[in-house]
């Protein structure tokens, strides 16, 4: 849902009313920043907050910046990277940004607690988990941004007079950018991509309730644009009590994404939680370019393809598990590749080709999974040992190293449940009548 702004680099507009008479700032929201709290009791539908449109950024209103005229050029950079060049413009402006004072009150690289900033010592800590990856991912992803960016908005053979001077935009200044649209937007409607930078809103607490279940367990939050009024509004999607501290829902998020923007991952894991493993073919393989065929004309996929595997899950997914199963088909096997691909009936839950496929498939999972374990430098029992010792620490570092030992130990649980997964198929083919298990 878009967010129609006012032109910048007029005028400030000060506020016709005030953001909030039911919200004031209380407490911290670590990975966040400034807690909000209710002065009174809170009805269900009752406004929280109401800003003026001209307080909002977003990437509409960077559009009617100068950084407008890379986007109109550049139609499909992302949202996150609009926003980082929205805020380095207003940034640049200084007084003379509608936005001044709002930004002046952002966080700096030393006070974001995303992984991307994290130090040597602190990666160390991550070492060998799917987090490390990311995070050195997202950085990679950032570095590469700037460099396809630093001549389009500094040079005036671009744009005369440039978008930045070179002192405006340098890599640290990008970094910076990136992190605090990473860690203080907030999710706008249901596309990931629709979010905004708006006072409060940058800091107010996420909730992260789960049900018992692992499904989140946080109302829809409700915020509407009058344009009318041209004001922003967020209504209380629960009643709250006097005093009580305000969490707004931002559906979606893994404590992988949470630690990678916030610095913080949820308390216990949670169904959105995952991993993405990938399973390569022995490079002997001489029936490789086949099987990639197949898996591109049958499955629109490749056949180093990453698999998702979620905490909590039930089985190995059916999707994973015949894409796998075809990657480790047999020469004589590969004839009944459709037999992947066919709805089963009656008691049998997947398709099975062959006893031989079906160990295979169970050995794959099983190595890759126990390869992966072998890469971390301590084992769960350990974490979960670690876990425990911080609990009753409140300082800054060691909240840092629980929300680290919480993934270490997410990760590794999903390592373990997809394991038993594997072998409770494979034990489960002892019981089985299937006419393809007697080629043997």
């Amino acid at each position: 849902m878009g967010v129609n702004i006012r032109p910048l680099g007029s005028a400030k507009v000060k506020p016709l009313a005030p953001m909030s008479t039911v919200l004031q700032p209380e407490g911290f929201n670590f990975g966040r920043g400034t807690a909000y709290i209710t002065t009174e009791n809170v009805e269900v539908g009752s406004v929280l907050l109401s800003l003026p449109m001209s307080q909002v950024m977003s990437v509409e209103s960077a559009a009617r910046g100068r950084v407008g005229l890379l986007l109109e050029v550049n139609p499909d950079l992302p949202s996150a990277i609009a926003l980082g060049l929205h805020l380095l413009e207003e940034r640049a402006l200084g007084a003379a940004s509608n936005f001044s004072d709002f930004v002046a009150t952002l966080p700096t690289i030393e006070a974001i607690n995303s992984t991307l900033f994290y130090s040597e010592d602190e990666m160390k800590g991550l070492e060998g988990s799917q987090l490390q990856r990311f995070t050195l991912g997202r950085a990679q992803a950032v570095d590469a941004f700037y460099d396809a960016l630093v001549q389009p908005v500094t040079s005036r053979e671009a744009v005369d007079p440039p978008i930045f001077h070179k002192s405006e935009f340098t890599l640290d200044k990008f970094r910076w950018a990136m992190g605090v649209v990473w860690s203080s937007t907030f999710q706008f409607g249901e596309n990931e991509d629709d979010v905004i930078l708006a006072p409060v809103l940058n800091t107010i607490g996420i909730c992260t309730d789960l049900n018992q279940e692992g499904n989140e367990a946080c109302p829809e939050t409700s915020i509407k644009v009058d344009t009318d009024t041209q004001r922003l509004t967020v209504y209380a999607s629960v009643a709250y009590s006097k005093g009580q501290e305000v969490r707004l829902s931002m559906p979606g998020k893994s404590s992988t994404q949470l630690m990678l923007s916030h610095g913080f991952a949820r308390a216990r894991a949670s169904k959105l939680d995952k991993l993405d493993l990938t399973v390569t073919l022995d490079s002997s393989d001489t029936l490789a370019p086949l099987k990639n065929y197949l898996l591109q004309t049958q499955l629109n996929e490749s056949i180093n393809a990453t698999y998702e595997f979620f905490y909590g899950s039930s089985k190995i997914d059916e999707y994973v598990s015949t894409s796998l199963r075809m990657k480790l088909l047999s020469g004589g096997e590969l004839a009944r590749y459709k037999e992947l691909l066919t709805p089963t009936e009656g008691e049998e839950h997947r398709p099975i080709v062959s006893l031989r496929n079906e160990f295979v498939f169970t050995r794959a999972v099983i190595s890759t999974c126990t390869t992966l374990l072998k890469q971390y430098p301590t084992s769960i029992e350990q974490d979960q040992e670690n876990l425990a010792k911080l609990s009753d620490k409140d300082d800054v570092e060691s909240v840092r190293i629980a929300h680290v030992q919480r993934i270490l130990i997410m990760e590794k649980q999903i390592l373990n449940e997809t394991m038993e997964l594997a072998l409770d198929q494979w034990q489960s083919l002892l019981y089985s009548s299937h006419p393809n298990l007697l080629e043997v």
